[in-house]
């Protein structure tokens, strides 16, 4: 007899931001939106018109997976609550396909060894386990492993 290996429910922190892959080791995809008017992207989902044209000719794109790191900040004081153990870091991300900026956290990689200009990708980290034991997942950005 075979024993049979099940992937756990993967349930997402925050809904509707990005395609869950069928599994942690996935790649998710944020989504965003392109004005099909001017050709102007946007990290947000639920814009009606475009602040750059004024148009309301917006359609939905799934974001790239790749970015370069703008800017960033090491946070050492935990929020009561949070999910997240200190130090960790907070970065602005220009995703290289796209030319559009996301904040987000990085993981993967000590807070000192951050720099501008890294070379960031996409992942998805359990953050938490809910009451029916299945993981809770949020997209993270880390240290590319592919150009």
């Amino acid at each position: 007899m075979t024993a049979t290996i099940t992937q756990p429910n993967l349930v997402p922190l925050r809904s509707g931001m990005y395609e869950m892959p069928d599994s942690i080791d996935g790649t998710p995809r944020l989504y965003g939106q392109r004005c099909t008017s001017c050709g102007e992207i946007f990290t947000t989902t639920h814009r009606e018109y475009c602040a750059y044209c004024g148009k309301q000719t917006m359609e939905s794109r799934r974001l790239g997976t790749i970015g370069i790191v703008q800017t960033f900040t090491i946070v050492h004081q935990e929020l009561k609550g949070s999910l997240m153990e200190t130090p960790y870091v907070i970065a602005r991300v220009q995703l290289t396909d796209d030319r559009v900026q996301i904040q987000t956290v990085l993981c993967d990689v000590e807070p000192n060894d951050v720099t501008i200009g890294m070379q960031v990708e996409i992942c998805l980290k359990q953050v938490d386990e809910d009451e029916d034991k299945q993981i809770v997942v949020s997209f993270f950005f880390r240290p590319a492993t592919r150009s």
